[in-house]
This record gives structure tokens, C-alpha cells and sequence, in this order.
């Protein structure tokens, strides 16, 4: 059973939005049905190309919850406390009926083989070894999960026509090669294990870049891939759902935020933004690709849209991504609270979680935000490690938004 607490700062969204409950335009009851159980943690050991730390990932345990339906979800004690489901009440969000809880490796190791001794079906988010998870017990065949998200194969799933110019080389020919390059190029992991955020590849500008990353990131790498560096274009996730009855269903398209160094930032949605029906083709291509394969679930496509007009599709991941609950919800939110523009964020603070609530709460009460999850490391027994908050900042323009995260990174959330 959900506990239930009253609001901390007693304030819902009826205060901001009279009448509103957000729902999603597809919840994963309706994707996988009711039977299985969604599981979208990391696997303590299949971590490698992941973000690092304990509290982070239990904290991104929160970022489907408010998709579930009636689905069952793991998830940590941190995204599901009461204060955590009651944020999500109060702002006319859903949350899950039915949520099996941990905090640690060993309690969430031993609870997924509870629930594979009851019978039950696991669909996962991220590649489990099969000794924790065997291949019968899966929604789809791990092995089809593997090559669907391996960096190696997206010539096989994308139009060739839609593919930066890339190849496959072994560690030793990548080094022996390293004088032949142009720079700057990309280079990435080709490897059957789950990843995220950017953490499995590396924009490298000159050669040292390159000798760096593959002694330090890349290190014990059996295959990695050389691509072509695309220096200016509109980053794109086009996002899917290719749902357990066969239908394949675009749930739209959000701008990428990217550093740098190409690490995942969050992401933009915004109504107004008029992008040309390639970008659509190109898309449905892959995920047709996916469902004939026999994969059902989500599925992230990224997108370069470049000043002369070509569509390339520089990655995929078979699994739910930051821009997807966002998406699900975007015409549910745009419609109570009139604003078109949506901003993906999410925050980290030293204050503790009573600060991130009583912020999110604020914020909430101005209608400029709606949160997706929050995490409060305490109750999963992490004492000395931020808090969290995740959600989208809503506005009518990118400038009212970008104002907003000027005004919340004042008050301590970074």
C-alpha cells in the first residue's frame, strides 16, 4: 500500500491549476500490461557506463513513478517515502498503487529475487547480469535488449542515409591509427551493457583526448566506434513507445541539453518548435525496426536536425529516457496551465530534503513548475548525501524559464 501524509506545506495544485489532474498520454500498464513488474534500477553489478553513486541512482528510481497506472514498481524507499508521494498528489500527479521499496544493493538484489521466486515478470530499464536476472524471466530476451542499445549496431536499425559516417575498430587499431584521424571525432563504447547521461562516450578534439580516454573511460574495451563529429546541429530525443499488442506510438520530441563534453543536461519542450517531417520519418523507420524485431517498451532516438537540413540519427536507447515522462505529460500540463514551453531539470542540494520540498512547493504554488520525483537520502539510510528534486519548469517563453533557474539556483539547489 502508498503510505499517505499530509502536505508539508500545505499548498496542491488546485491553488495554481483550479480542476487539474495531470495524466499521461500512456501509462505502462497500457505498454506492458499489469502482470509484470517495472524495475527501472541498476544492477550493482552492470554499472560501469552509468552514472556513479548510491543516492544518485536510487534518486533516478523516481523518474517513471507517475507513469505506472496500476503496474507494480521497484523502487527506493528515497523516491517513495510520504513526503515524496504526497509531493506528487498535491500536484494532481498519479502515483503507483503497488510499490515494492529498498535502499540498498543487497535488499534490492534479494527482493527482485523474491518477486522471480513469486512468478513475476520483470521489465527492466537497464541490462541485468542472468544470474540476477534470467533471460526467461524477462519481458523481452536480454540478448535483443544488448543489441538493440549497442553503440556497434546502429547501422543495422538506422536508414543508412541517416547515420554519421562511423566505423568499428578494435582497441589496437584505434591506437595504431590515432595520426590518420581529422579532429575533432567521437568515440564510443561498443559494448552489450546498459548506459546513460553520456558516460560511454567521448567528443575528443585532438589526439591526446583520445589517448586519454582510451587508458582512463574506454580502458579494457574490447570494440569501441570511431564517428563523425557533427559541430552544429539541434539535439533531438525523439521518443516511443512500441507497446506489448504491436502498436508503435511517437509520444513526441524534446531538445537536448548537452555540455561540452556531450553529458546529458535535461532537455526542452517546447510547443512552438516546428521541425520538418524527416525527423518523424526517420524515427518511425527505427522504432518499426525495433517492433519487427520483437522488442516492446521505450525507446529514445537521438536526433541531429544540422543547418543544411539533414536528419542523423546518432543514437538509441531501448529503454525510458529523461525527456520521456516529460513528454507523456506535456499536452496534459500545457492544457491546465496554458503555458507552452517546458524546461526538464533536476537538482541536487546540501540543505537537505525538507529544503528541496519546501522550494518545490514554492514553486508548485506559483505554477511555474511540476515535479516527477524528489529523493530524500535519509530514508534510505544515506546521511551526508544531497537531496534531490526532479520535474519541469513551465513558462510561455525560454527566457521567463531561464529567469527561474536563476532564481532556484539562489536558493541553493545546483
Amino acid at each position: 500500500m502508498v503510505e499517505k501524509e499530509i502536505s508539508m506545506f500545505g499548498c496542491n495544485l488546485s491553488d495554481s491549476f483550479p480542476g487539474a489532474s495531470l495524466l499521461p498520454a500512456l501509462d505502462l500498464t497500457r505498454i506492458f500490461g499489469e502482470e509484470s513488474v517495472y524495475c527501472p534500477c541498476t544492477s550493482p553489478n552492470a554499472r560501469r557506463w552509468l552514472p556513479s553513486g548510491q543516492a544518485v541512482l536510487n534518486g533516478l528510481t523516481g523518474r517513471q513513478l507517475v507513469l505506472a497506472g496500476s503496474m507494480p514498481v521497484l523502487c527506493s524507499r528515497g523516491v517513495s517515502s510520504g513526503p515524496a508521494l504526497q509531493l506528487l498528489r498535491d500536484a494532481g500527479l498519479p502515483v503507483p498503487s503497488r510499490i515494492y521499496k529498498f535502499s540498498t544493493n543487497e535488499e534490492y538484489l534479494a527482493l527482485l529475487q523474491r518477486l522471480l521466486s513469486a512468478g513475476r515478470q520483470i521489465v527492466v530499464n537497464h541490462s541485468h547480469p542472468i544470474n540476477e536476472l534470467p533471460a526467461g524471466k524477462c519481458w523481452v530476451p536480454p540478448g535483443l535488449v544488448n543489441f538493440l542499445n549497442n553503440k556497434a549496431n546502429l547501422g543495422e536499425i538506422a536508414p543508412a542515409a541517416h547515420v554519421p559516417e562511423r566505423c568499428l575498430l578494435t582497441m589496437k587499431q584505434l591506437r595504431r591509427d590515432l595520426d590518420k584521424f581529422e579532429y575533432p571525432l567521437v568515440i564510443k563504447a561498443a559494448v552489450n551493457e546498459s548506459s546513460g547521461g553520456g558516460g560511454d562516450v567521448k567528443i575528443c578534439r585532438s589526439r591526446l583526448d583520445v589517448d586519454k580516454c582510451l587508458s582512463a573511460e574506454f580502458s579494457g574495451v574490447e570494440q569501441l566506434v570511431k564517428e563523425e563529429y557533427l559541430p552544429e546541429f539541434l539535439n533531438l530525443c525523439l521518443n516511443y513507445a512500441l507497446t506489448a499488442d504491436g502498436r508503435v506510438v511517437c509520444c513526441g520530441c524534446a531538445e537536448q541539453v548537452s555540455d561540452n563534453e556531450g553529458m546529458y543536461r535535461g532537455n526542452w519542450l517546447d510547443r512552438n518548435l516546428k521541425l520538418p517531417e524527416l525527423v518523424f520519418t526517420v524515427g518511425d523507420f527505427i522504432a518499426g525496426q525495433g517492433a519487427v524485431l520483437g522488442y516492446y517498451g521505450f525507446l529514445g532516438i537521438d536526433i541531429a536536425l544540422l543547418p543544411d537540413g539533414r536528419v542523423m540519427a546518432f543514437d538509441l536507447n531501448f529503454r525510458a529516457n529523461g525527456s520521456t515522462t516529460a513528454l507523456l505529460l506535456e499536452e496534459s500540463i500545457a492544457r491546465f496551465s496554458g503555458k507552452s514551453v517546458m524546461r526538464v531539470h533536476s537538482w541536487r542540494s546540501r540543505a537537505g530534503y525538507r529544503h528541496i520540498l519546501k522550494t518545490a512547493y514554492s514553486l508548485l504554488q506559483k505554477g511555474s513548475f511540476v515535479p516527477f520525483w524528489s529523493y530524500d537520502p535519509r530514508a534510505d539510510g544515506l546521511h551526508d548525501f544531497e537531496a534531490r528534486l526532479g520535474g519541469v519548469l513551465i513558462g510561455s517563453a525560454r527566457e521567463e524559464i531561464l529567469e527561474l533557474e536563476l532564481e532556484i539556483a539562489g536558493l541553493g539547489l545546483e
